[in-house]
């Protein structure tokens, strides 16, 4: 009932019954991102239930004081939260490929400038790798939000299809990979920003089997 009622004293003891706690790096590439939205998307971070995490920001060379001044104030409020600038515009693969080399975490998350997580999405990522030992690459559902706060438009995915993925990445995010693993397929291809998340996809789901993918 907890979770349908969503109490955080039912979420907050469950993630005391947890006998692994992960810690989950988020990796949020931005590059001129409207300053409304990335606050959002660091709330959204910030307010997780699940405590053992890490927010890696690469700003892929905005060039913008708002920005940096932003998350500056960010870094200040919270010590998980680390700061990366390019000084040089890269792409966002490249800026994602800097991220992952200062996150320390178990699972690297990917999160988009525009994105928000619920408040009990790196608990349930936490919960799957309790109850899943050998899980490697975790995904989950995602609706859209619009500017007045509105969802809309839900998307729930079907649970792991090695056929439907060869035809479209209906992964997209919340996505949630071990490092090791990333690391392993050799990161993001820079050649390939655009559909970068979908190659990483391919390459990474080679490398492991079926059970080891959770949605």
């Amino acid at each position: 009932d907890c979770w349908e009622s969503g109490s955080h004293k039912g979420f907050e003891s469950l993630m005391c019954e947890l006998e692994k706690q992960p810690l989950i790096s988020i990796i949020l590439p931005i590059y001129k991102t409207e300053t409304t939205l990335l606050k959002k998307a660091i709330d959204s971070v910030l307010n997780q239930i699940y405590q053992n995490w890490e927010l890696c920001v690469v700003d892929d060379f905005s060039n913008n004081p708002e920005i940096t001044d932003l998350v500056e104030f960010y870094l200040s409020k919270d010590r998980r939260i680390k700061f990366r600038q390019l000084d040089e515009n890269k792409n966002i693969s490249a800026a994602t490929n800097e991220g992952i080399k200062i996150a320390k975490g178990d699972f690297i998350g990917f999160l988009d400038h525009d994105d928000e997580l619920r408040n009990n999405t790196l608990l349930q990522v936490a919960e799957v790798v309790n109850n899943n030992p050998n899980v490697k690459f975790i995904y989950t559902d995602e609706d859209k939000i619009d500017m007045d706060g509105n969802r809309m438009d839900p998307f729930f995915k079907p649970d792991w299809n090695p056929d439907l993925i060869l035809s479209q990445n209906y992964i997209c995010h919340l996505l949630c990979i071990e490092k090791k693993i990333l690391n392993d397929a050799g990161g993001f291809d820079k050649s390939l920003s655009g559909c970068q998340d979908w190659d990483i996809i391919l390459r990474v789901t080679e490398l492991i089997t079926d059970d080891q993918i959770v949605h």
